[in-house]
């Protein structure tokens, strides 16, 4: 599988750099499912949805930092009618990353990242237990952006990303039924209204070893 061997090339690529510097680990981790019932008794549509993101880094100096993520994804929808339509996708991706810590005050720190993202999908869509869609797809990606960092101790450190500025540039290819698309994209924007909303702010953590 193409894609497999791509991301086992990269992973290899980073862990041959060694060790020696201080490396780092985070990630993410999601599952989610939903459903339910009508008044009458009929099942109302389903939905399941996984996705593993795990990543690591190593600081080459006090400002540069380099690392690799993998993201693992899976969801299945049912439409739970009499003629079930069920749909399965499954995607695997790989996004080495590069981050350049340009100030430091004390604790805090504001960095800027540049993410290198490749991406493979498949789906496959049945209706009444017969397939009739089937799609494969394949992204690249480039993204830059800044975040913010907070050292919580010696080891562990507080991020979020901050809206003020970003920029990125992809293509998206798929395949449907035979029929090839392909999509290329551009996107940048920046301001300083809507840095961070209040109660809809993510912050990951990361842990140095």
């Amino acid at each position: 599988m193409r894609s497999a061997r791509i991301i086992l090339i990269t992973s290899f690529v980073f862990l041959s750099l060694g060790i020696n510097a201080q490396v780092f680990i985070g990630g993410n981790f999601n599952i989610s499912q939903n459903g339910g019932k009508e008044t009458d008794g009929s099942k109302k549509a389903s939905e399941f949805n996984l996705n593993l993101s795990p990543q690591a880094g190593k600081f080459l100096s006090d400002k540069v930092a380099i690392g690799l993520g993998l993201n693992f994804g899976f969801n299945t929808t049912n439409s739970n009618q009499d003629v079930e339509r069920i749909k399965k996708t499954t995607s695997v991706g790989v996004v080495p990353f590069l981050r350049y810590y340009a100030v430091t005050a004390g604790k805090f720190s504001v960095f800027g990242q540049a993410n290198a993202g490749v991406a493979f999908a498949n789906s496959n869509t049945t209706l009444g237990g017969n397939n009739i869609e089937k799609t494969k797809s394949n992204s690249i990606s480039l993204n830059i952006v800044p975040g913010l960092s907070y050292d919580v101790s010696e080891r562990l450190a507080l991020e979020t990303y901050i809206n003020i500025f970003n920029v990125g540039v992809g293509q998206t290819s798929s395949t449907l039924n035979g029929n090839k698309e392909t999509i290329n994209y551009f996107n940048a924007g920046g301001g300083l209204n809507d840095i961070a909303h209040v109660g809809n702010i993510t912050i990951g953590a990361i842990y140095k070893f």
